[in-house]
């Protein structure tokens, strides 16, 4: 039987130190959609993936032509 490793769950205020951003920025990131979370009890949580997915998609192409 293979046993599923669970993903590394993070706080909005992790999330708001890893980034660099004030936490209120974090929770409208949530709020908008742009930052998938799931709500346990009271408070959200931001998997290791929802987080790269997030860095990724708002990371600049650097094959783009946009200056």
């Amino acid at each position: 039987m293979r046993h599923h490793e669970i993903d590394r769950l993070y706080s909005v205020q992790e999330i708001a130190h890893l980034l660099q951003v004030h936490f209120r920025t974090v929770y409208q990131l949530i709020y908008t959609h742009q930052l998938h979370a799931i709500k346990v009890g009271r408070v959200y949580r931001i998997s290791k993936p929802q987080l790269e997915d997030f860095i990724r998609d708002h990371t600049p192409n650097p094959h783009s032509n946009v200056f």
